[in-house]
């Protein structure tokens, strides 16, 4: 990408509403250089994954403010714990966001049998036949995988998984800001429910559930750039709340608490929320 073609896309997209750039890939380090700079020059975000092709230091200067799946990091220790953690300092001086999303790889390492993942919240609200091919999918994938393979890839992720949840703990450590997202979806993943499943896994990770709620509420709206206007309970701000039976500061699961919500102002009980999911 050249710095012309770089300096077109931003502009087109920023005229054309969309709020950020995500980096999926890119060609090469030059590449990114121009695209970075034509973020810069327009005042448009971007992010996206950690680049196997691209250091980390430059990804972590170049004004990109969120890494998604908490990738570059624990990839990186090959090098050296210290350079690691020299990693993460930078995270927290540039404010670069993290989005771990571990819901997405617990779901797509097979880490829970069927009948734990048939235990998830707001299946009630998918219908018999998705969950069917759910299941479905499920069973050919692990059939195909192999008992004994299947078994080395949990045990192989656990690992990676443990690695990636001391990084979490560290970056919250040093500072640096938390973002909580479960990802597309995929099988099990119910939209919306899926998250307060990936706020089990930060508080797994180590997080106290203040710091899971935190990242949850107004690092989404300090990310956005609102937090004048959400993200927090304060005269003024719009009313986008849920109001819960149980405090989920004691236990996160009491998110499944919901008495109702306030959408725009306009309160909802349980049972007019229901009727809109069915």
């Amino acid at each position: 990408i050249d710095k012309r073609v770089a300096d077109s896309i931003v502009t087109v997209s920023k005229t054309n509403g969309f709020q950020f750039l995500k980096v999926l890939s890119i060609k090469d380090s030059l590449s990114f250089i121009n695209l970075a700079a034509a973020c810069k020059k327009n005042d448009f975000s971007f992010c996206g994954h950690g680049l196997s092709n691209i250091s980390m230091p430059l990804l972590l200067s170049s004004g990109y403010n969120s890494i998604e799946h908490l990738t570059g990091y624990a990839e990186n220790l090959k090098k050296s714990e210290d350079y690691v953690n020299k990693l993460i300092k930078l995270t927290a001086k540039n404010k670069v966001y993290n989005c771990a999303t571990e819901d997405y790889f617990e779901l797509g390492y097979n880490m829970q049998p069927l009948t734990e993942l048939k235990k998830r919240n707001g299946l009630q609200y998918i219908a018999d036949t998705t969950i069917a091919k759910w299941d479905k999918e499920i069973t050919e994938d692990q059939l195909k995988i192999g008992e004994v393979k299947l078994k080395q890839q949990q045990d192989n992720y656990t690992k990676y998984r443990n690695t990636k949840n001391k990084i979490l703990v560290k970056l919250v450590q040093s500072k640096a800001d938390l973002l909580i997202g479960a990802d597309a979806g995929g099988a099990y993943s119910v939209p919306g429910f899926a998250i307060v499943e990936e706020m089990k896994h930060h508080a797994n990770a180590g997080l106290s559930n203040y710091q899971v709620l935190y990242a949850a509420t107004l690092n989404a709206a300090k990310y956005m750039n609102q937090e004048d206007k959400w993200g927090t309970v304060s005269i003024n701000k719009t009313a986008n709340l849920i109001l819960l039976n149980s405090n989920p500061l004691e236990d996160l699961n009491n998110l499944n608490s919901v008495e109702g919500v306030f959408l725009n102002s306009q309160y909802k009980t349980v049972k007019e929320l229901e009727q809109g999911l069915k």
